[in-house]
Formats: C-alpha cells, structure tokens, sequence
C-alpha cells in the first residue's frame, strides 16, 4: 500500500522534467483493501488521526526501499511525528541511502491547528536539513498565505475543476500575481487528472505539476 508520484516541471510543449518523488500511504489503496464501505474522509479529525499511523508505517518502511541515490524525495508527515525518536532515526537511515535533502509534506490543517508546535518542529526540520512543502491548500489562499512567515520551501495545491471559473476574471490576476510573488517554482499544482489542470496551471504561471495526467505523460 506504499505508492510514489513525482512531481514534474512542465514549460510549454517540452516534457516532463522530474524534480522529486513523493512517497505515501495510498488511501484509494487502505480503503480499497480494508474499508470498502467505509468513508475515511468524512470525519477530518479522525482522518487526521488515522494519518499518524500512516506517518509510523512510513517512516519505518521507507528505509527499506531500494531508493535512487540522487533522486530527491517527499514524504507526507503530521507536525507531531517529527518529535518522535523514530522519525530521528528514519532521517539518519534514508541519509544513508539518499544524498539529497528530504521534503516533509504536511497539510494547512495540520500547521494551523497547532501553529507554536509546528514552528518548533521547523526548529528541529531545519537543524536536520530537510524542507517543507504546505500541502492541501486552494488555490483562493495562495493570495493571503505570506510563506516566508511560515518559512515553507514549496506550496502544494488541490487541482479544482472549478478553478476554470477564474480565469477572466479579477480573481485570475490575483492568483498570477500571487504566483509572482511567492516564486513559480515554488508552487505545485497536484491531482492533475487532466488536461485542463495542466492548461490552468500554465495560464496563471504554474510550472510544477503532479497527477495521473502527468504520470502518464513520463510513461509517454
């Protein structure tokens, strides 16, 4: 149940260049297997809970991976696992196999549910030499979130249909100057599932993208 995705650049009509491989639990996969019928995402909190035993499941299976040396990787992690001795341990064992810099993904929700406890991890995410991608934002927020205040390397957005409406409107200035503002590669576009994802992002500026389209579009 442990999946990859790699998230690309994507300027024009070139192809896709990888820039990093995430690693997660698969949710489709978990739900698939054990939970047909149940919904894990109705109730947030009790999702955020099951999350921190993804995050032990992860950081104990990962190291065991055989991992591309030079490859850089992202994993998904809640604020609070970053303070348990395992996740020392997990850093020090995937730096053995890996000589880039880790990304650690943790969702909006979670920083901002506990936002003292999440820069004292940032503390920690710095001495150990990793980065951090917000994960699970609009693209609506992009022109209210200061990064720098959260000291975040990379912003991730949830793809929308709905985003489309935007464009041609005030709110679509708003969001390119946003982009601007926080730098094009420093912004990810995820969840693109089609071509009008990847159309949307590269209107208002986005160069970094993930999704089934843009697997397929590796695959050739």
């Amino acid at each position: 149940m442990l999946a990859h995705q790699t998230a690309c650049v994507i300027v024009g009509n070139a192809p896709p260049q990888p820039i990093f491989v995430e690693h997660f639990i698969s949710v489709a996969e978990i739900k698939k297997n054990l939970m047909p019928d149940y919904d894990m995402l109705a109730d947030k909190w009790l999702f955020q809970r099951l999350t921190r035993t993804f995050d032990q499941k992860l950081i104990k299976a990962l190291p065991e991976r055989s991992l591309e040396p030079h490859q850089v990787i992202s994993i998904n992690i809640n604020v609070e696992t970053v303070f348990d001795t395992g996740f020392d341990k997990f850093v020090s064992r995937i730096r053995l196999k890996n000589s880039q810099p880790l990304i650690l993904e943790m969702k909006l929700f979670d920083v901002i549910s506990d936002i003292q406890k999440y820069y004292e991890a940032r503390e920690k995410i710095t001495r150990l030499g990793c980065r951090i991608t917000l994960d699970a934002m609009d693209m609506q927020s992009l022109a209210v979130m200061d990064r720098e205040l959260l000291s975040v390397d990379f912003l991730k957005i949830n793809w929308k249909p709905e985003y489309q409406k935007m464009l041609g409107t005030a709110m679509e200035q708003k969001v390119i100057d946003a982009i601007t503002t926080h730098g094009k590669m420093r912004i990810i576009l995820c969840h693109c599932d089609s071509q009008a994802a990847l159309d949307f992002g590269t209107t208002v500026g986005i160069h970094m993208f993930q999704g089934f389209l843009i697997d397929k579009k590796l695959k050739g």
